[in-house]
């Protein structure tokens, strides 16, 4: 078995999505993850999950709505997993999804849990959930992460000197290597421009823009993300009087709550090699 850091514990009702980018994001950022699938809690309990356990120092707890009221089975894997922890000494970090409430009724073996310092998930800060996981977690980036990606320094490179079609081969490779990059994702979506303004680019080269972006945000979510996108949205849908959701005011709202700088809007304007429009 690998030599993990991190034990990710997670219902498949309702906490698989957030287990799996929580997963992917720290995976990126160079954190050795034991993140499992279900079919290896099919059955008897698997000590492969014990054994996983035992090498992490951190185990992070997902907790969607409900999320324990099924611990009051002795049988129930996740009550078996907190169990494990607690007892082998492990730092828990409960991630606390939207609607989740400790029970009042928590079995005694489990119930120090409710005492440990969680995590208030956002899905629309999920960098800033991330940055509070990693304060609070004893784990320390051990693997390369994706910015140390070749292919990445060559797609900006090429983009930098406007050579697009070598750029966006870069970005694609990149992303079938890792399909969780967001800023694949994000370059990808400038390189499609081919330092034209969004005005000028078809609508079908716009929705695949959109789609960059989009996932760009989905797995890492960033400032400079949000405001790219808005400046798309100005340019390509509202100055030509066409409605779009949401709208560029929206998620320029959205960059300025997660502190767009002006250092990185120069950069952007640069890099798709068009000028700033006034507002932006």
């Amino acid at each position: 078995m690998d030599n993990f850091q991190i034990f990710i514990s997670y219902r498949r009702d309702g906490g698989e999505f957030l287990a799996g980018r929580v997963s992917d994001k720290l995976s990126n950022m160079g954190y050795s993850v034991f993140y499992d699938i279900e079919s290896m809690r099919s059955g008897t309990f698997n000590t492969q999950i014990f054994d996983a356990i035992d090498q992490c120092a951190d185990v992070l707890l997902v907790l969607p709505p409900n999320g324990l009221d099924r611990c009051a089975d002795e049988g129930d894997w996740v009550r078996k997993e907190i169990e494990y922890s607690l007892n082998s000494g492990k730092n828990i970090i409960p991630l606390l999804m939207n609607g989740f409430k400790f029970p009042n009724d928590m079995p005694a073996s489990i119930a120090p849990v409710a005492m440990r310092e969680g995590v208030l998930v956002n899905s629309h800060y999920f960098d800033a959930v991330i940055n509070r996981i990693c304060t609070l977690m004893e784990s320390k980036p051990q693997g390369p992460t994706e910015k140390e990606s070749e292919e990445l320094k060559n797609g900006v490179r090429f983009l930098s000197r406007k050579m697009y079609a070598q750029a966006s081969a870069c970005f694609e490779r990149e992303i079938c290597n890792n399909m969780s990059s967001p800023e694949a994702y994000f370059y990808a979506a400038v390189a499609k421009l081919e330092g034209r303004r969004p005005f000028l680019v078809s609508r079908p080269v716009i929705g695949e823009i959109e789609k960059y972006i989009e996932s760009a945000i989905a797995y890492g979510e960033r400032a400079l993300y949000y405001y790219f996108h808005a400046y798309v949205k100005n340019d390509h849908y509202e100055k030509k009087m066409l409605r779009t959701t949401p709208s560029s005011a929206e998620l320029l709202r959205m960059a300025t709550v997660l502190g767009i700088t002006e250092a990185e809007k120069t950069e952007l304007f640069e890099l798709i090699g068009t000028s700033k429009p006034a507002g932006f």
